[in-house]
């Protein structure tokens, strides 16, 4: 009863991201600043289909009944549920929403501390796809100034941060290429 109208909810969540998404043109300009943003309405919605998995897990280990309706009822699955529910929120409602702007100094990112981060301090952008998501990361010269913005982990420094090109519904291709050109043109 609860799943179908959450992957309807996902489903114009993803609609929504990918109608807003900036166009290709303007990511390649080195001379645009350019911010792309997680959609808050991608946002809420992921947070909403965790809460809706950890109440089925706390439902399911109150009342002996399996979240997916099957006759086994172990709590083990319960648990499962509950857990990933519950820590999804958890890292959801302490990390800050992504935030990426790309401008001719530099770029800022809202997951990092100093979100400020100057083309000189970016050694080295890759590309690697996991399963069928790329991952564009990248390397920092100097990794004592920065820290993660999480509250969670803001004790340790960071060397390298790792975007999603997809949550913020561009293509990572093209990003990456924007974040190449603008490296290149405004560091040499």
């Amino acid at each position: 009863m609860v799943v179908a109208p959450i992957l309807a909810l996902v489903s114009l969540a993803q609609l929504w991201k990918l109608l807003t998404a900036p166009r290709q043109e303007r990511i390649l300009d080195p001379h645009v600043t350019l911010t792309i943003e997680e959609s808050l309405v991608v946002r809420v919605v992921r947070m909403l289909l965790l809460a809706a998995m950890a109440a089925a897990g706390a439902w399911g280990l109150m009342n002996g009944v399996s979240p997916l309706g099957t006759l086994n009822t172990t709590p083990l699955l319960n648990i499962l549920f509950l857990g990933i529910g519950g820590l999804g929120l958890v890292a959801a409602a302490f990390n800050p929403r992504q935030r990426l702007t790309l401008t001719p100094q530099g770029l800022n990112y809202s997951q990092s501390r100093p979100a400020a981060i100057a083309w000189e301090e970016v050694v080295e952008v890759r590309s690697k796809v996991i399963l069928t998501t790329m991952r564009i990361t990248l390397i920092l010269k100097d990794s004592r100034e920065f820290r993660p913005a999480s509250l969670l982990a803001r004790w340790r420094s960071m060397s390298q941060f790792s975007l999603i090109p997809l949550m913020f519904g561009v293509d990572p291709e093209v990003l990456k290429k924007g974040i190449e050109i603008r490296r290149y043109v405004f560091t040499f």
